[in-house]
């Protein structure tokens, strides 16, 4: 650890309410770390709550909106409201595999449109929480309507559920997940909705990501204790690959910060990355990399003022600028 430092120095607790610093990264590149263990999804689950999740989301982000269109980046359909719900038990088997349907909930942690995975440590089981994306209402649900098996592939059908005109809607983002357990994985996993899209595979489960040292920028926003991040990085084949992220504090007035993935693509443009920013609500600033000088054993990082300065643009510098 540095013990010297140039004249101005800031506590990191100050900047990171104003700029959305990360503390901490790992030295792991990987989108995908190891798969967490089924358990987890068990904690996830509402118990007895006569609060609608939807508020409480809207109270957790400070946002409300009143349409109802999709804000997810990955989505290019609308919602759905075409066929019926094929009458499948809460067990059953589809070739050799069977199945559990887990439930459903109209609004939970905010993931990017598309499926994520969690699996047993101890088993072959798996658990599929599948997203219809940020809604910018809520009413919307998501559910399993048809569950196909044709070795290798297995098909998994769900329907996506819009309000009703006449029903009265939580004036809230929601993001509508599901969820299905399979005795294991398939050798080939297709997603689709009723009307023909095929969902793609974000990563892992409320998985923590680490963001390694090779990313080019990071797009936020976002106050207090929750922050939402965009991680850019460039590919070998000069296209942008992004990671959504939700970063929380690891306890309150902590300046120890904890990055949970909610997805993942790439892109060809930088005006697309402002795009998918937007939607995430990380499109505020523009944070650039560089050495953060952690102490040996507080719960603070010190930076130099120049180096704080040095490191943030704005989102048109980014967009303007070479990289």
């Amino acid at each position: 650890m540095k013990k010297s430092l140039k004249s101005y120095v800031l506590c990191l607790t100050a900047s990171l309410a104003t700029a959305g610093m990360l503390v901490g990264c790992g030295n792991q590149a990987s989108i995908l770390p190891e798969i967490v263990t089924i358990d987890t999804l068990e904690e996830e689950k509402p118990a007895n709550d006569s609060t609608d999740p939807a508020e409480k989301d809207a109270t957790d982000n400070g946002q409300t909106e009143t349409s109802g269109e999709v804000l997810d980046e990955n989505s290019t359909a609308e919602s759905e409201d075409t066929g019926d719900v094929k009458e499948l038990g809460k067990t059953g088997t589809a070739g050799d595999f069977e199945y559990t349907l887990e439930g459903s909930m109209d609004s939970g942690f905010f993931l990017d449109r598309g499926y994520f995975l969690m699996a047993s440590d101890e088993t072959d089981e798996v658990i599929l929480a599948i997203c219809s994306g940020k809604r910018s209402t809520g009413g919307y649900s998501i559910e399993i309507s048809d569950i196909d098996y044709t070795d290798p592939l297995m098909t998994i059908t769900v329907k996506e559920n819009t309000p009703a005109p006449d029903m009265t809607v939580t004036e809230a983002f929601s993001c509508p997940i599901c969820f299905i357990r399979l005795s294991s994985l398939p050798g080939d996993l297709k997603i689709v909705t009723a009307s023909g899209d095929e969902l793609k595979f974000q990563g892992n489960y409320r998985e923590e990501f680490k963001s390694g040292n090779d990313y080019i920028a990071i797009l936020c926003d976002g106050s207090g204790e929750i922050m939402q991040k965009t991680y850019v990085y460039k590919t070998d084949d000069g296209r942008y690959r992004y990671v959504n992220v939700e970063s929380r504090t690891e306890s309150w007035g902590s300046t120890k910060w904890k990055d949970t993935l909610t997805g993942s693509g790439v892109v060809d443009t930088k005006e697309e990355l402002i795009e998918i920013a937007r939607n995430h609500n990380s499109c505020g600033h523009v944070q650039l990399p560089f050495e953060i000088n952690d102490t040996d054993d507080k719960d603070y990082t010190i930076i130099t003022y120049e180096e704080l300065q040095n490191h943030f643009i704005s989102v048109e510098d980014f967009l303007n600028g070479d990289f």
